[in-house]
C-alpha cells in the first residue's frame, strides 16, 4: 500500500478532499441542519404549549379545589383566550356527578397542545343525599338530634353521634333510614341458633335489642320482634364506621379595587349598572332598585345594606349574569321585601362577615344563597329563603312559619332549632338540630345539589388524573 511519508502533504490533501465533498454535499447537508433547526423549534413550541396547557388546567383546579369558584357554575363552560408567559391557553369545563373534567389547550404562535385534568372526589361520598347530616358527637348536655311533638324528617338521617342517648325522637319520625356510628368495644352476641325471650338483650352490628317476645332467626334490625334503641324510625337503623366531617368553607377576601360611589338612596326607583363599592345601600318606601348585569359578574362592596321595605330586582342576566354582595357591617331585609323574586338561585350570593345579627324580617322573599362568616341567623314568621344558606355561625333558627325551600343548610358549627312550623325542603347539615312544633320538619329533596354556589360539604379531597 502506497504510505504517505510527507505529513504536511497528506493534511492538504484531506483538506482539498472535504472541500470537494462539501462543494458536493453542501446545499444538502445545509438543507438538512436548517431542518434540524426547524425541527428543534417545533419542538421547543409543542413543549410550551404543554406545560402554558397544563398550567391553565392546574389554575382552574386549584381555584375549584380551594372553593374560590363553585364547579357547579363553571360546568358547560369555556373561556377565551388568556395570556400566560410567552403563549395562550383556553379551557372548557364539563361535569359529570361530583367528577369535573377541564380540557386545556396551549397554544404559543401557531402551535397547540391539548392537556386534560380529572378531578375526582375521594374519601367517600360527596353529594348531600341525606336529609340531614349531625356533625356532633356524644354529648352529656343535650341531644344531638331531637324531635318532639309531630315533627317529622322525611329522608335519610346521619348523625356522628355513638350513643343512641344522644338521639331523643320523642313524639315525632324519621321516615327513612338512620345512620349512626357503631360502638366498637361490643362484640355481638345475637346467635341465629338461640332462642330468646321477652326482655333478653342483645347486640348486633354495635347495636342493643332487647327482645319484645319469645323469638329465634329472626335478625335484630330486620324483624318487629327486636325492640329498636330508637323508637319510631319507619327505616333501617345502620351502623356506620367513619366519622363524617363537615367544615365551614373559607370565607372570601373582600374587593378593595372597586370604585367608590359613596352612599346610595332609592329616590321613586333606582338603578346600579356598574361594579362599586357604598358607604351604605337604602331602599325605603316599597321601592325598587333595579340592578344591571349586563351579563357579567356585578361585584358591589357595601358597609350596611338596608332594605327598609322594598325590592332588587335583576335585569340584563342572559347566561353569565350573577350579583355578588360583599356587605361588611350590617344587612337588614325587614317587612315583606323581596330579593330577586322569582329569579333563579344562582342569580345572586351575598357574603356577610359582620358580626351583628342580619335582621330579617317577618315576610321577606329571598332567592339566591347567602354565606355569614360569624354571625347566628333567624328566620321568622313566614320569610321564604330559595335557596342556600351557609353560616360559620353557632346558631340557626327557623321558627313561625318560615322557611329554606329548594336549598341547602350548611351550618356544621351551629345548634340549629326549627320551631312551630319552620322547614327545610333540600338538606340541612348542622352540629345538632332540634325540632319543636307541630309543623316543624326537615324534607329531603335531592334536586339541592344543583345549586350549590361553592365547593362544600364534601367529604375527602380531590384526587386529579392528567390525561
Amino acid at each position: 500500500m502506497y504510505k504517505f511519508k510527507n505529513e504536511n502533504g497528506f493534511t492538504i490533501l484531506l483538506v482539498m478532499v472535504l472541500l470537494v465533498i462539501v462543494m458536493v454535499l453542501g446545499g444538502a447537508l445545509l438543507n438538512r441542519s436548517s431542518n434540524d433547526y426547524k425541527f428543534t423549534k417545533l419542538e421547543e413550541k409543542k413543549i410550551q404549549s404543554y406545560f402554558i396547557a397544563k398550567s391553565g388546567a392546574d389554575i382552574v383546579g386549584t381555584a375549584i379545589e380551594k372553593s374560590l369558584i363553585s364547579s357547579n357554575e363553571l360546568d358547560g363552560k369555556s373561556s377565551g383566550p388568556v395570556q400566560l408567559g410567552e403563549g395562550t391557553f383556553e379551557v372548557s369545563i364539563t361535569k359529570a356527578g361530583d367528577d369535573v373534567r377541564i380540557n386545556s389547550t396551549g397554544y404559543v404562535d401557531n402551535v397547540s397542545e391539548k392537556i386534560t385534568l380529572v378531578l375526582k372526589r375521594s374519601g367517600g361520598a360527596s353529594r348531600f343525599d341525606k336529609a340531614l347530616y349531625s356533625t356532633e358527637s356524644d354529648s352529656e348536655n343535650y341531644p344531638t338530634i331531637s324531635i318532639d311533638e309531630s315533627a317529622y324528617i322525611t329522608g335519610p338521617v346521619r348523625s356522628n353521634a355513638t350513643s343512641f342517648e344522644a338521639i331523643n325522637i320523642g313524639q315525632g319520625e324519621i321516615d327513612g333510614d338512620l345512620y349512626i356510628r357503631s360502638k366498637k368495644d361490643h362484640e355481638d352476641t345475637w346467635s341465629v341458633d338461640q332462642i330468646y325471650n321477652y326482655g333478653d338483650v342483645v347486640w348486633y352490628n354495635g347495636i342493643e335489642y332487647t327482645a319484645k317476645w319469645r323469638t329465634q332467626g329472626d335478625e335484630p334490625g330486620c324483624s318487629s320482634v327486636w325492640d329498636s334503641p330508637v323508637n319510631n324510625v319507619t327505616g333501617e337503623i345502620i351502623p356506620t364506621e367513619d366519622e363524617v366531617i363537615y367544615t365551614v368553607p373559607d370565607f372570601p377576601t373582600y374587593p378593595d379595587d372597586l370604585p367608590y360611589k359613596g352612599f346610595y338612596t332609592t329616590s321613586e326607583g333606582g338603578s346600579i349598572y356598574e361594579n362599586g363599592e357604598y358607604n351604605s345601600i337604602n331602599i325605603t318606601s316599597n321601592r325598587t332598585l333595579t340592578i344591571d348585569l349586563n351579563n357579567e359578574n356585578r361585584i358591589i362592596r357595601v358597609k350596611n345594606l338596608n332594605i327598609e321595605q322594598g325590592d332588587i330586582e335583576l335585569i340584563n342576566k342572559r347566561e353569565n349574569g350573577k350579583l355578588i354582595f360583599y356587605v361588611d357591617n350590617q344587612i337588614t331585609i325587614g317587612g315583606d321585601s323581596e330579593v330577586n323574586s322569582g329569579g333563579n338561585v344562582n342569580d345572586i350570593m351575598i357574603y356577610y362577615e359582620g358580626r351583628d345579627e342580619p335582621k330579617l324580617g317577618d315576610n321577606i322573599r329571598y332567592t339566591g344563597s347567602f354565606f355569614t362568616k360569624q354571625s347566628d341567623l333567624t328566620i321568622a314568621g313566614s320569610s321564604t329563603i330559595t335557596g342556600n344558606i351557609i353560616s360559620g355561625g353557632e346558631s340557626i333558627t327557623i321558627q313561625g312559619s318560615a322557611s329554606i325551600n329548594k336549598g341547602l343548610l350548611y351550618a356544621p358549627n351551629a345548634k340549629a332549632e326549627l320551631k312551630g312550623s319552620g322547614h327545610i325542603t333540600g338538606s340541612a347539615i348542622t352540629k345538632t338540630i332540634s325540632l319543636n312544633g307541630g309543623g316543624a320538619y326537615v324534607k329531603y329533596d335531592e334536586n339541592v345539589n344543583d345549586n350549590i354556589p361553592i365547593d362544600i360539604g364534601s367529604p375527602g379531597d380531590y384526587e386529579r388524573t392528567w390525561k
